[in-house]
């Protein structure tokens, strides 16, 4: 009986070790697969971090993404003008004084590839704001809920608190709340 327990133990380590190396060699260049996300899962990356990291390196490689801060920079220059449709709410509730985007502000690059509408609710991600200070746009908050991006012009540095801040350009922040 002994012997038989012995052989089921090593027969499990040794499956579990090809299982691992069958991950490891699918994972290979497409970390944002299931099984990327596994392994990177395992490898202490949690999911909410993979979100976050995979949105800033899109931000810093994804040619489409060039327009981000322009588009920011530019959106900001709108709201201080008066310009800027918006629902009239402070949708960012993290900040003091926000207010969120008409959805019908949302560039076609984001929505193309960040967007997302859940039909039964209707909710719409990302959900976009301008956070102001006494009452001056100064950045663009892309949001995701738990994690985003705030994007303002290249001198802006973060204006408000996150469980986890990485600058990925200047004036481009990633941002985490780990709730």
């Amino acid at each position: 009986m002994k012997k038989q327990n012995k052989n089921l133990t090593i027969g499990f380590f040794i499956s579990v070790a090809l299982f691992s190396a069958v991950l490891l060699v699918l994972n290979v260049g497409n970390d944002r697969s299931l099984l990327g996300r596994i392994s990177r899962w395992v490898a202490g990356e949690s999911t909410i971090d993979q979100y976050a990291n995979d949105l800033g390196k899109d931000i810093q490689t994804n040619p489409k993404l060039k327009e981000l801060q322009p588009w920011a920079i530019a959106t900001l220059a709108r709201a201080q003008k008066g310009q800027l449709h918006t629902n009239n709410t402070p949708y960012f509730w993290r900040v003091e004084n926000s207010v969120a985007m008409a959805p019908s502000e949302t560039p076609p690059f984001i929505n193309e590839l960040w967007g997302f509408t859940n039909k039964s609710s209707g909710w719409v991600l990302p959900e976009i704001s301008v956070v102001l200070s006494n009452e001056v746009p100064i950045c663009v908050v892309i949001d995701f809920s738990s994690y985003g991006v705030a994007v303002g012009s290249p001198e802006y540095h973060i204006s408000f608190d996150a469980d986890k801040i990485s600058r990925i350009l200047p004036g481009v922040y990633i941002y985490e709340y780990f709730e």
